[in-house]
Order: C-alpha cells, then sequence, then structure tokens
C-alpha cells in the first residue's frame, strides 16, 4: 500500500541544479502506524473482502461452538446445584 507524504525540496542556488545529487529531497513528516491504518479502514473494501467470506464465518462459528462445549459443564452445574 503506498502512501503519500509531504515533500519538501531544498532549494539551491541554480548552479547546484547542474551537478546531480547536490539538491536533496527529504520526507518532511511519515504518516504515524495509527494514521496509515486509518487510512487503510477507510480508503479500502475491508468489510467486503473478510467478513464476507466463507472461511472466516465457519472459523467464527466454529469458536462458538467450542466456547459453548467449553462451558456447558459449568453451566450444567450451576443449574443442577
Amino acid at each position: 500500500m503506498r502512501t503519500l507524504a509531504t515533500v519538501s525540496v531544498k532549494v539551491d542556488p541554480s548552479r547546484a541544479f547542474r551537478r546531480p545529487g547536490s539538491v536533496s529531497c527529504k520526507i518532511a513528516a511519515r504518516r504515524s502506524l495509527l494514521k496509515r491504518f486509518q487510512r487503510f479502514i477507510l480508503s479500502t473494501d475491508w468489510e467486503r473482502r473478510y467478513f464476507c467470506h466463507q472461511g472466516i464465518d465457519h472459523l467464527c462459528l466454529g469458536v462458538i461452538v467450542l466456547a459453548a462445549l467449553f462451558f456447558l459443564p459449568l453451566l450444567a452445574w450451576v443449574v443442577v446445584r
């Protein structure tokens, strides 16, 4: 994923432009990880790509069933008591 950043160019006298490598470009501000993540969330179709996936649906259903089986003995103990 490409991110855009503000680039400031150092301006030198015109004779400096004739020498290759004498003009430097610096990245003035880099985006933080949080800003890049927010941009990813807002600019991509991640909801359709990841949430509407049959494999992920089956995985979530499996986790729910395993959690129910894990807590079933505790629930049975509470009800019997």
